[in-house]
């Protein structure tokens, strides 16, 4: 086993653990896993709720499932809302106003350490946001030493827990449920590939960098008023006015993505009514549905690609081979002028140098040179001089008509004439195609539903409440395409504003101070945007080569041969005959799988060995897929934390994990007075399910 594991969760009146000790064996030889089984309601989603906060605190909330969506039209609990819900219900009326959770971590060397995270409440119940606890300890064997406070006591701990264990942004990957499963099975596969990659790269950390950068940017500029130059004050005032808009697309897609998910269970809701209504065809509706919902997806996708080549290429694919050929010759040529001309401008900035300092050192002439002799002397080294620029190169420009381009401008244009030679000509006519078979595919399943549902009224009415809230899914979904598009435009606008405001500032860098700092925030907010897009690259291939293993061990359908992303992460799954097999529209259980496989890649790819811990994540599979998703995880060189229903890992699928398992313990649960409830852990696995 690699690195540190957890050996103890100790929660106190968290939830409804009163007080409540989870001991975990080392694991060795081979025997990784720990299954904890529970029934739902019993307390399996708190344990991972209570590890999450206690590693994040405030951070850890957008991990939280349903403190995402609360009830009613509440889209969002609050930090300080949740951990008052959290406090064990007798906790005050018996005197203890806090709560607390313990983790505990081993490892090489008999290394330990120890996490305490406590929270406390007035006697109201309100949470003591000021007085938030963190002890951490650390040290070998019971000789625990805690780490002494710091003036920075937040960034201590974040950056602590970053390089020991997780930072924030990857913990989604090794701490999560089915529920979170789902939900980035829900997205493209695009989008979670670049999630993915952003959480190894600590994207979102260094976008909250980039943010303090520029309103710190903001702040110098803000107490310097004019200082001279109109070109730069108008740039200036275009970069905010796009940055306002950028923020506020950001906020509404931001709010559009709860909205979302309040959509989502209201749809499964009105589900589970019409299966109770009509038994046994609630799963074949929900297949047909989610059938129909792919394909839509896939139509949608298909557009976009259809109106980006439109955009993008097709004006410059129809100028022609010949055309496009004269643009690049032109282009390197210009490029070469260019060249000669830098090299000959240097060259006579250098000469007056070069003549002074001969003049200075010729020995002297007897007899002495007349003052004609020096004049025609000194035409002659000018005339030598300039011979060794003149002719131009072959193959230069002899004037300019694209002088307004930079050298790096002239490659990328050229690149992109490259790439328009290989362009199919019929990729529209065959773009036309598919998705004119989407759209009469989702009239047939149309037709199909309706030829499943009955004629009952109950029936008719969730029908029409189910097709209304499909209708604002789909405008919620066009909306937030729609904003995704305008947000990528203004960025596109927004960098090389920037840059040119960077470059401006330069000329301008003695007025003061405050334009230097400015200038240099600037500079870094658009040098860490850069880096973020060319790292993204170089993650890539070793993310591709783990999602294939991952994807052809844990699917049971043996058709993708390999996995490949591309550089802007649109994700390819190549059969045997070499073609993108997406077509097929996978089902939501092989959606899942995707999901999961990117979840087992980016463990691989981040190198971090932090402990697996996975909350009920088979429910929505199939028995097979079920078989081979926990044959894998479980396989793994870290620690493996299993929370199962009674339904979930029993039988068969026990006997897959029989051999790893090193510890089991069940959680119980009693309701007590007022409908408050009290969780404890018993040794030993289900009844009837005993290792």
């Amino acid at each position: 086993m690699k690195d540190m594991y957890i050996s103890s969760i100790h929660l106190r009146d968290w939830k409804a653990y009163t007080d409540a000790t989870f001991d975990f064996p080392a694991p060795l030889n081979g025997k990784n896993v720990v299954l904890i089984g529970g029934k739902n309601g019993f307390g399996k989603t708190s344990l991972l709720e209570a590890i999450v906060l206690c590693l994040f605190g405030r951070l850890g909330m957008r991990l939280i499932g349903r403190a995402s969506v609360g009830d009613g039209d509440r889209l969002e609990l609050s930090y300080n809302d949740f951990l008052e819900r959290a406090l064990h219900g007798q906790a005050l009326a018996q005197g203890r106003s806090s709560a607390s959770v313990t983790l505990s971590f081993e490892g090489v060397n008999e290394e330990r350490i120890k996490i305490l995270r406590k929270w406390y409440f007035t006697g109201s119940g309100r949470h003591r946001a000021d007085q938030e606890e963190v002890l951490i300890y650390e040290g070998h064997d019971e000789n625990l030493k805690m780490i002494p406070r710091l003036e920075d006591r937040e960034d201590f701990i974040r950056s602590y827990i970053s390089k020991k264990f997780l930072v924030h942004s990857l913990a989604e990957f090794f701490l999560f449920d089915g529920e979170q499963v789902q939900r980035l099975a829900q997205k493209n596969m695009a989008a979670q590939v670049r999630q993915g990659i952003y959480g190894i790269l600590g994207v979102p950390v260094i976008n909250e960098l980039c943010t303090d950068l520029r309103e710190y940017a903001k702040y110098r500029r803000s107490g310097i008023g004019n200082i001279g130059d109109e070109k730069i004050d108008n740039l200036r005032n275009e970069i905010l006015e796009l940055e306002d808009r950028e923020e506020n697309v950001v906020n509404e897609l931001n709010n559009l993505t709860p909205k979302l998910g309040i959509l989502t269970k209201q749809f499964d809701q009105l589900f589970n009514e019409m299966a109770t209504i009509q038994g046994g065809t609630y799963a074949t509706l929900k297949e047909q549905f989610e059938t129909k919902e792919g394909y839509k997806r896939k139509c949608d996708q298909l557009k976009d690609e259809f109106y980006d080549l439109l955009t993008k290429h097709i004006a410059l694919s129809l100028a022609g081979s010949d055309l496009r050929a004269e643009t690049r010759n032109r282009l390197r040529a210009e490029g070469l002028r260019e060249q000669w001309e830098i090299g000959k401008m240097q060259g006579d900035k250098n000469l007056s140098k070069f003549i002074s300092t001969l003049e200075e050192s010729t020995p002297y002439i007897i007899p002495p040179l007349s003052e004609e002799q020096k004049k025609m002397l000194k035409q002659q080294i000018v005339n030598s001089w300039h011979s060794i620029w003149f002719p131009p190169p072959e193959n230069c420009a002899s004037e300019y008509r694209h002088r307004y381009l930079t050298e790096n401008m002239r490659t990328l244009i050229t690149e992109r004439l490259d790439i328009l030679d290989e362009l199919a000509i019929n990729q529209v006519n065959y773009m036309l195609e598919d998705i004119k078979d989407l759209e009469i595919k989702i009239k047939q399943i149309d037709a199909q539903i309706a030829q499943q549902s009955s004629a009952e009224n109950e029936l008719e009415v969730i029908r029409e409440k189910l097709k209304q809230i499909d209708d604002e899914k789909e405008i919620l979904k066009n909306k937030q395409k729609e904003l995704e598009n305008h947000l990528a435009g203004v960025r596109a606008q927004l960098n090389p504003k920037r840059q040119e405001l960077g470059r401006l500032q330069e000329k301008l860098h003695l007025v003061g101070p405050n334009i230097k700092r400015s200038s240099f925030a600037d500079k870094i907010s658009t040098l860490l945007n850069s880096v973020i897009e060319e790292a993204i690259p170089s993650h890539i291939e070793d993310l591709s080569k783990e999602m294939t293993k991952a994807y052809k061990a844990m699917a049971h359908k043996n058709i993708v041969k390999k996995i490949e992303i591309s550089q802007d992460c649109s994700v390819k799954l190549i059969g045997d005959s070499g073609r993108d097999i997406r077509d097929m529209d996978p089902s939501a259980g092989e959606s899942q799988i995707f999901a999961l496989s990117l979840i087992a890649a980016i463990t691989h790819v981040s190198k971090r060995h932090f402990p697996i811990i996975i909350d009920t994540p088979l429910a929505r599979l199939d028995s097979d897929h079920r078989k081979n998703v926990l044959e894998y995880f479980t396989q793994m060189d870290s620690q493996v934390i299993i929370l199962s229903q009674p339904e979930e890992v029993y039988g068969e699928y026990l006997d897959i994990i029989r051999s790893r398992v090193n510890s089991e313990m069940t959680i119980e649960f009693q309701t007590l007075a007022n409908d408050i409830g009290r969780a404890r852990v018993k040794a030993g696995y289900f009844e009837g399910a005993t290792i």
